[in-house]
């Protein structure tokens, strides 16, 4: 081809190319670039430094001018769950989700939401999505296992644990106790109180309807020197956020005119913070005469280590007005070791496990324990009590084993 052609042939192209310009600049114009890596930044700058509501300020106004740009809206999204404003985060996320199915930060973020709002089903839907979209964080396995652990299905958590993976402590001592529900234990208990023996066993057996909810039901038995009693327990174990508990309830048709015919108490408690939990207890037991104790405690947590101070108020049927004050503290080594001691100073036995000798004993006791797991299947607890009746000078002293077993 000529030098006539090639000019002909470029001019052409020239003039083309002119035309494309020409009727693409508006076009371009009108859709605006995502915002640049200045403008995430600087959220992301401000997020560092837990200024939330100015980084929301700069998202809104971000993707006012690029509404496409994804990662702003995801970052929005996660300042919004931060926020408490879960409905307008889910509704940000899901818009980054239907553009990008493969999108996981979006998708972990719907399945945290889920799970502050204990919708553990959609949950579950959303990590396992994650899981199939190539996510490999193996935190969502741990989430997985908890999740179903909370549905009540510990062979679909079981499932979760592939060859090479593991999971915390924790989590591991949780589905040993739903793989296997019934918790049975042998107690056995001497006292030497001045040239006395006293003897006492338990049978008892626990069911772990779910992590939130267990029944025992048991068998009792003390043999004192010139008497025995006999009797029947029950106590069940609840804990439903934020509130968590105990109700006993037991029958003793023989007292050997040492425990009462009926015993009753609930203790409940909620938590306030992370950290900070109040409570209550309410007791009734019948004596010769009947005894009623109420009164508030507190729980402080810090780290393994927890305090629990409280006041009750002993009424008796008679009139009279007595009181406990108690403390008791808890450290919880690891997951199958903890460490505890309890104080208790006042006319109200129950809290040193023993029953009051008469209506209006008074009495100081100490108690030092421990609970030890050798596995997720075998474990013992053993206390040590002091028990001082502040109307004599004669110290009793008290040892308790007990065997645990989960089947």
């Amino acid at each position: 081809m000529g030098l006539r052609g090639r000019f002909g042939t470029n001019a052409m192209a020239a003039v083309l190319m002119a035309i494309l310009l020409a009727t693409a600049a508006p076009a371009l114009a009108a859709a605006p670039p995502p915002a640049g890596e200045a403008d995430l930044s600087a959220v992301q700058a401000l997020v560092r430094g837990r200024h939330f509501d100015r980084a929301l300020a700069m998202t809104e106004a971000i993707l006012t001018d690029h509404p496409r740009d994804d990662e702003v809206r995801l970052q929005r999204a996660r300042l919004l769950f931060w926020r408490g404003r879960n409905d307008e985060a889910v509704t940000e996320a899901t818009a980054v989700w239907e553009r990008n199915h493969f999108d996981t930060g979006a998708i972990l973020l719907l399945a945290q939401v889920q799970l502050v709002r204990r919708d553990f089903d959609q949950a579950v839907r959303w990590y396992r999505e994650a899981q199939l979209r190539g996510e490999a964080d193996p935190m969502i396995v741990q989430r997985l296992v908890w999740l179903y652990l909370q549905l009540g299905d510990p062979a679909a958590a079981r499932r979760q644990i592939r060859p090479g993976v593991t999971i915390p402590e924790e989590l591991d001592a949780m589905l040993a106790k739903a793989e296997r529900p019934w918790l049975v234990e042998g107690l056995y208990g001497i006292t030497l109180w001045g040239t006395q023996i006293w003897h006492r066993g338990q049978a008892s057996a626990v069911y772990q309807f779910n992590p939130s909810l267990a029944l025992l039901g048991g068998l009792v038995a003390e043999d004192r020197t010139l008497s025995t009693a006999y009797g029947l327990l029950s106590e069940l174990y609840f804990q439903r956020a934020p509130f968590g508990g105990t109700v006993h309830l037991g029958v003793h048709p023989v007292t050997g005119d040492f425990l009462p015919v009926f015993d009753a108490w609930l203790d409940v408690r909620a938590f306030i913070t992370d950290h900070f939990l109040l409570g209550a207890w309410l007791r009734y037991a019948q004596y010769t005469q009947g005894v009623i104790s109420v009164g508030p405690q507190a729980t402080i947590i810090a780290g393994r280590l927890s305090l629990t101070p409280g006041l009750l108020f002993v009424f008796q049927t008679t009139g009279q007005m007595g009181y406990t004050a108690f403390a008791k503290a808890r450290w919880q080594h690891s997951v199958r070791q903890a460490w505890f001691m309890w104080a208790y100073l006042g006319q109200d036995g129950a809290f040193s496990a023993r029953a009051l000798t008469s209506l209006d004993e008074s009495l100081f006791s100490l108690v030092v324990g421990t609970d030890q797991w050798f596995s997720n299947r075998w474990g013992i607890r053993v206390l040590a009590t002091m028990i001082q009746p502040l109307s004599t000078g004669v110290t009793a002293w008290d040892l308790v084993v007990s065997l645990r077993g989960r089947l």
